[in-house]
């Protein structure tokens, strides 16, 4: 049976119509990236000839924190909503991803499942009705966000290890008693009949030694 693949980077799903964002908020994340604290993937990491639909069904396999650039344009794209989205909401609701978004330019999100999950800022005061040192306040805002996502991931992933690594050893404790309890009954059964044939021996010595049973054996010989 095949495990299913360890979920570690940030994904950027978005419409094309909104590359500009994607790149701002990849300079945003830069420090992040540089400093390991987080792998980012989006769709510009496609090399040249690559099958694309599997590098992406790779990318959103293997994302801890997705963050979805949200638009009318991202909303309208039928590859967004029918290869993208399904996965990443099943794995929000089933496998602990973080599923965060960011409202670029008004759109009707409220009507969709995507509202039901945290907005990385508040989604009143789309992106792009901002002033630009706003925008970069606000992208830093989403950054820290995304950060504090992967802080809280990993403490969670260190708990489950540390909570597998307890059921683990409790299990080999368990299992080493239990071999323990195994070999003491063997040790006492073979006491038990080891003493039974003791018993037995020393009561056929005694009957041989008693004096009917001497007499017996003269009157035997003498004849």
């Amino acid at each position: 049976m095949t495990s299913a693949p360890e979920r570690h980077q940030l994904f950027i799903s978005y419409s094309r119509a909104d590359r500009e964002w994607v790149d701002r908020l990849k300079t945003m994340l830069a420090p992040l990236v540089r400093g390991d604290a987080l792998r980012l993937w989006d769709d510009s990491q496609i090399p040249p000839g690559a099958r694309w639909q599997e590098e992406i069904a790779r990318a959103l396999a293997t994302a801890r924190v997705a963050v979805l650039l949200v638009s009318a344009d991202f909303l309208h794209s039928d590859y967004v909503n029918n290869e993208e989205l399904p996965p990443l909401l099943r794995a929000a609701e089933e496998e602990g991803l973080v599923l965060l978004w960011v409202k670029l330019r008004p759109c009707l999100v409220n009507r969709t499942p995507i509202h039901a999950f945290q907005a990385a800022i508040d989604p009143r005061g789309p992106l792009a009705a901002l002033a630009p040192w706003e925008q970069d306040e606000a992208l830093a805002k989403v950054a820290e966000v995304i950060d504090g996502a992967f802080e809280r991931a990993r403490e969670r992933e260190a708990r489950r290890r540390e909570q597998q690594d307890t059921r683990e050893k409790e299990g080999r404790e368990k299992q080493a008693r239990e071999e323990e309890a195994r070999e003491q009954a063997a040790r006492e059964t073979e006491a038990r009949a080891a003493a039974a044939r003791a018993q037995r021996s020393e009561e056929h010595t005694s009957e041989l030694q008693s004096p009917c049973n001497l007499v017996c054996r003269l009157l035997l010989e003498k004849k």
